[in-house]
């Protein structure tokens, strides 16, 4: 209990974070600034979408693996030192090793990525969640590759920071997923929901080129693809809704 309370601050603030970026990434490409139009709770709220519980719970699980490695590290420091000549030919095979790990890593992706888009005619956003995969496998794997070559030092040594690159990195994939996202529902050829209502008087409806986006407790927002505009609508004076 006493674990889960001294986390609980940083873990808040991550939910708030992740939150953000999962509702904020979607709605800009839409040309909607969404934290205009949302509360705290909302944010939180927004933590129950897959991509954001997969994104934390890789966060916790690698934030453990830190700071675990690093109290074992302080335990055995005392008692185990590291000859001094295998550290230097260690310390040398490291930033090889990692620099071939990114190079392979990256042209695999990358002819991968060429091979679905330009030979199967795959979209970007129908790889959404092979990019995410990759992404979080890199990361993964870099930490393995440092980690092999007893290379974690500096991740261990300054872990708030590594802890805040962490953050900002899965912030930052959220935020490439859920553009994708946005692009699957202005590209896609169906409304995610179908729905009709009065609006001052006048009949709204979703077609296949007037496509609703999302909404928030007090507002509905609609996007015009002829245009490329969107619409909002203020729920208190929306009337007559009905949701297919």
């Amino acid at each position: 209990m006493k674990k889960v309370l001294e986390y609980l601050p940083l873990c808040t603030i991550c939910l708030l974070y992740f939150g953000f970026c999962n509702l904020y990434y979607y709605y800009i490409e839409f040309g909607i600034d969404i934290y205009n139009y949302i509360s705290s709770t909302e944010i939180l709220l927004s933590f129950f979408p897959r991509i954001v519980i997969f994104s934390s719970t890789v966060y916790i699980g690698l934030i453990q693996m830190i700071f675990n490695q690093k109290i074992k590290n302080i335990d055995t420091s005392s008692v185990v030192e590291r000859e001094e000549a295998g550290e230097g030919n260690v310390s040398r095979k490291a930033p090889n090793a990692a620099l071939i790990f990114i190079a392979i890593f990256y042209a695999i992706l990358v002819v991968g990525a060429l091979l679905l888009t330009r030979v199967w005619h795959f979209r970007h956003y129908e790889l959404q969640d092979w990019y995410l995969f990759a992404s979080f496998l890199f990361l993964i794997g870099l930490l393995f590759v440092l980690k092999r070559y007893n290379e974690l030092g500096f991740i261990l040594n300054y872990s708030f920071v590594a802890s805040l690159a962490l953050v900002i990195f899965i912030g930052q994939e959220i935020g490439n997923y859920r553009r994708f996202d946005a692009e699957r529902t202005k590209f896609g050829t169906r409304s995610i929901k179908e729905m009709s209502f009065l609006y001052n008087g006048h009949r709204v409806k979703t077609t296949d080129s007037l496509i609703f986006v999302g909404q928030t407790q007090n507002n509905i927002f609609l996007y015009d693809k002829r245009d490329s505009t969107s619409i909002m609508y203020k729920m208190g004076s929306i009337d007559s809704l009905t949701i297919k």
